[in-house]
Parts: structure tokens; C-alpha cells; sequence
């Protein structure tokens, strides 16, 4: 049985467009992994409201569209769960226009 966590996503990007309407999280991680994304709680630096999720394709790829819309210059945490369960640690990223 599989209990090693994986990677962290990486290669992340955090755009937000359209008047502060739409932002759009992208980036890498394991193949088949769930990958959410979660607003960076400012008092303690946890993961707070989770905001999007989607499943990285079969070259590991993701994009996630978040909800709500994040302003510019937000934290946001990103994790990855692969089929076995096990979630890796965050990585965080930081939206822009």
C-alpha cells in the first residue's frame, strides 16, 4: 500500500483577470493527484477557506479556478492528494495580474 505523500505541486502560477472576477491557479503535480487550493490564513499562515480543486491530467498538469476570485497579491496554499489518500505539503503562491 502507497503511503508516501507526494510532491508538493510546483511550478505555480496565480493570475488574477477580468476587474479582480476570475483568477485561475496553474501549475504541476503528481499524475491523477487531487490538487486544492486554499486561502492563506494571515494570522497564523494555515490553510484557511478551500477555494478550488481540480486533478492533475495525465502530464501532471492542473488549472484551477478558483471561487471566489482572489485580489491581487493574496497567498494561497496548494497541496496535492494522490489515489492512496496521502497529501502533500503545501506549496504556497501568490496572485497577480
Amino acid at each position: 500500500m502507497d503511503k508516501t505523500a507526494p510532491n508538493p505541486p510546483s511550478n505555480l502560477n496565480a493570475v488574477t483577470t477580468n476587474g479582480n472576477k476570475d483568477t485561475n491557479v496553474t501549475g504541476y503535480a503528481e499524475i491523477g493527484s487531487s490538487v486544492n487550493v486554499y486561502v492563506k490564513n494571515n494570522n497564523n499562515g494555515t490553510a484557511g477557506a478551500l477555494i478550488g480543486t481540480a486533478t492533475a491530467d495525465q502530464a501532471g498538469n492542473f488549472t484551477i479556478k478558483t471561487n471566489p476570485a482572489q485580489n491581487n497579491n493574496t497567498f494561497l496554499l496548494v497541496s496535492a492528494t494522490d489515489k492512496a489518500g496521502n497529501t502533500s505539503q503545501f506549496a504556497q503562491v501568490t496572485t497577480n495580474k
